[in-house]
């Protein structure tokens, strides 16, 4: 008889940090070769099982932990890390927590390399999987000039080039553009079709995965709610109640014509950017006037991040400006912007910088209004995020969805001019992001200006009225009905 590649029973676990369990008797099998949808509400344990599987938990977090876990006939929690890593590679939802080198390369050959495999063999296996993820021009690049969306497909070349049995991969979608998540869900069907791959992925975002998955699993407040076949995908009353998110919007969009007169806020002419490896941006010219909601779209690496960058005045123009409320951004000073525009980044973990939600969102109300904040209105914020109930949790302790919210709260908590948002959904899933949607509509009436630099169509079409699409270094503003958007965007 065939072992299974996972067998949890009963398994339970409480975080060092937190009073209540994370996971609450998980009974869970997984064939051999079969490939698994994990999906669920933002923090209800997806990402805490998947650390249990390959021995992050307890080796590296810590906490108190029952039940039995045998993965590839083995048991995580009594192996070392490195022994399970061999067997299970794991792409997590912050792409920066796994780089341990400076060059594309290099990182992809870190792990065979410490598997002490031939030079040649290597060599192999580092070309196959950086063209596997369509990495093969970047090959010499140094990884921290890539851009998010890159650096996830480059975490996911990492694990490949190992070879696991088993691959799980946690939002590993997140930030990727349209091509590049095609691709990624043909290379899922290649590495279970002509490599016998066990693949357990960890989504919010199901469209497309009809097609590649064997079976869902739901989870709910850190228990499994519910298990079936592909076509659960397609319930509507499971996608509402568990979150998932896929190509068809609910609700009306809040789209509207874009603005040709009122109070012009940015300004940008003949603005240009160049990192060491040549231009990122060239000769940009836009205005964006008070309460507009702008998306910026384009591919991975295309300058998205740049441009908000710009525009905050964290990075300077090398020639041309862009005026951000009368202020030039090449002459003003960052504490200065910084109480104009808030900039929510990529990566919350970069922003988070105190020991409890409630602190986090209250320190940002402060710089709005200095003295003690008002905790009526800091409860209001949180009320609104959908982050009130884990206000006393130190926010290194949240899912990656969570803490894309407690960074949203506390950009708002500053009450800017402009809110400038890069990829703000990344693990949030379909109820989060409607609170989002709903918050961020309020503000705009009220005169808030928001760019947001983004894949997600559902955020951008039911928030934004002008599109910026970055291509070759140029910005082009795009025209057109909301429908013909939503055609060249439905399948990110």
């Amino acid at each position: 008889m065939t072992l299974p590649a996972v067998k949890v029973e009963n398994l339970s676990y409480r975080y060092p940090s937190s009073q209540a369990p994370a996971l609450k008797g998980v009974n869970l099998e997984i064939g051999r070769g079969e490939t698994v949808l994990i999906a669920g509400r933002s923090g209800c344990g997806k990402t805490t099982l998947a650390r249990c599987l390959n021995g992050l938990i307890p080796h590296f977090h810590g906490g108190e932990i029952s039940g039995k876990i045998l993965v590839n006939g083995a048991n995580p929690l009594t192996l070392p890390v490195w022994k399970t890593a061999s067997s299970v590679g794991m792409i997590f939802q912050n792409p920066e927590s796994q780089i341990f080198t400076l060059v594309v390369e290099d990182e992809v050959a870190f792990g065979p390399e410490n598997l002490a495999l031939p030079r040649t063999e290597i060599s192999k296996r580092v070309d196959w999987a950086i063209a596997a993820v369509g990495l093969s021009r970047l090959k010499k690049k140094h990884v921290f000039e890539l851009s998010d969306g890159q650096k996830q497909r480059l975490a996911v070349a990492s694990a490949l080039s190992c070879l696991p049995d088993i691959l799980i991969f946690d939002e590993a979608t997140s930030n990727l553009d349209k091509k590049a998540r095609e691709d990624f869900l043909v290379l899922l069907t290649e590495l279970k079709r002509r490599w016998g791959k066990t693949i357990i992925l960890i989504d919010h975002r199901v469209s497309g995965l009809e097609n590649v998955v064997d079976r869902v699993v739901l989870m709910e407040n850190g228990s499994i709610a519910a298990s079936g076949g592909r076509s659960i995908l397609s319930d509507d009353r499971i996608v509402r109640k568990f979150g998932l998110r896929g190509c068809v919007f609910e609700g009306n969009p809040v789209f509207s014509p874009p603005k040709s007169a009122g109070e012009e806020i940015i300004e940008a002419r003949s603005a240009s950017f160049g990192y060491a490896g040549g231009f990122a941006l060239n000769n940009v010219n836009f205005s964006i006037y008070r309460g507009e909601s702008v998306a910026i779209t384009g591919g991975n690496g295309s300058g998205k991040t740049t441009l908000l960058k710009l525009i905050a005045g964290l990075l300077k123009p090398g020639a041309g400006s862009i005026r951000l409320l009368e202020r030039d951004t090449r002459k003003g000073r960052w504490n200065e912007l910084s109480r104009v525009a808030s900039v929510v980044l990529q990566n919350p973990d970069r922003q988070i910088f105190m020991n409890s939600v409630y602190e986090e969102v209250a320190f940002s109300r402060r710089i709005a209004d200095p003295g003690k904040p008002s905790e009526e209105m800091v409860e209001k914020i949180l009320f609104r995020m959908g982050i009130s109930e884990i206000k006393n949790r130190h926010p290194h302790s949240l899912s990656q969805g969570e803490k894309q919210r407690v960074t949203v709260a506390s950009a708002i908590a500053k009450r800017p001019d402009v809110l400038l948002l890069d990829e703000p959904t990344s693990g949030m899933d379909g109820y989060h992001l409607g609170l989002l949607i709903e918050s961020l509509a309020k503000l705009k009436k009220d005169g808030l200006t928001i760019i947001i630099a983004s894949h997600d169509a559902e955020l951008l079409f039911k928030l934004c009225g002008r599109f910026f699409v970055i291509e070759n270094g140029k910005v082009y503003e795009t025209g057109g009905s909301l429908s013909n958007h939503m055609k060249f965007f439905c399948s990110q």
